[in-house]
């Protein structure tokens, strides 16, 4: 009896087995049916019907087919990006807290950043197309840079152009400014003397330089350059002069002159007295640094 039931069992145990596997197999067969019509209507979908589907979410590559995906690209961003934010966020940094510093109004004794990150996750480019004269590249705003000729950059939002020109910068004229010496200059070498050279510059991203001087703590340079200033009322000429070294060149001292000082079409000598730093509240060494003397001329 005991074995006539097992046998039972094992039957109905096998039958219901066959059943479920029968089951699960029609279920998945079914699945890929309604996925392939899914996909099948999809394709039979145009660009309108995609975006009244999506919404926000379409993508910038087909609301512009213009634009190619570069999913390679992206990849390759995506690894070098550690390495590519790290250079990027030093260079902000230089760059922009000497402007903090020449716009830091009064009162304030130092503008500078305490942290600055452009975080560990890279940015996507959605789309990129190449041209003979220029490239466009969809990056989370829609930006146009010319090759040839630097110009503004139109960024679109919700598919309307923003004009920022307004915003840009522009030209009022130029500081012809002649390098002619410093004297005294503070030795920062063992043994023999600095080498000096002097940095000139309105704005940090465009500067000039004058040559070295070998083993000379009174320099005479006597060269002349040619700077644009785009806002005379709040920009400053910047004066660096530093001591060339096998490693890295060490500051001996820094100047600075308000363009406000200077009248258009008068040219003038003038002496400026080096600093340690343009923020003296956080220099422990106020020594004298000596002196530079330059001639400027504003010119319309």
């Amino acid at each position: 009896m005991g074995l006539i039931s097992g046998m039972l069992m094992g039957i109905v145990f096998g039958i219901a087995l066959m059943a479920g596997w029968q089951h699960m197999m029609r279920y998945r067969s079914n699945k890929r049916i309604a996925k392939a019509v899914d996909i099948k209507s999809l394709s039979s979908l145009n660009r309108d019907d995609l975006k009244k589907i999506c919404g926000e979410n379409f993508p910038e590559w087909i609301s512009f087919p213009v634009f190619e995906q570069v999913k390679w690209l992206n990849k390759q961003l995506s690894k070098l990006w550690p390495f590519v934010a790290d250079a990027a966020e030093a260079i902000i940094k230089d760059s922009v807290e000497p402007l903090l510093e020449e716009y830091r109004p009064p009162g304030i004794t130092s503008m500078k950043f305490s942290k600055l990150s452009l975080g560990t996750v890279a940015p996507k480019i959605e789309g990129i197309n190449l041209y003979s004269k220029s490239v466009k590249i969809l990056y989370l705003l829609r930006m146009e840079e010319h090759l040839k000729k630097p110009r503004m950059i139109s960024p679109i939002l919700g598919g309307i152009p923003v004009d920022t020109s307004e915003l840009e910068l522009k030209p009022q004229g130029k500081i012809k400014i002649t390098v002619l010496r410093a004297n005294n200059l503070k030795n920062k070498e063992l043994i023999g003397k600095s080498d000096p050279y002097a940095v000139v510059y309105i704005r940090p991203l465009f500067k000039v330089k004058t040559k070295v001087i070998e083993n000379n703590l009174n320099p005479v340079w006597n060269q002349t350059f040619e700077l644009i200033a785009e806002d005379k009322e709040t920009q400053s000429l910047i004066i660096e002069v530093f001591d060339q070294d096998v490693g890295q060149d060490e500051r001996l001292g820094i100047a600075k002159l308000p363009l406000i000082e200077l009248e258009a079409g008068n040219s003038k000598e003038i002496e400026l007295r080096l600093l340690p730093s343009l923020d003296m509240l956080k220099i422990k060494d106020k020594k004298d640094r000596g002196t530079l003397t330059i001639q400027v001329q504003p010119c319309d």
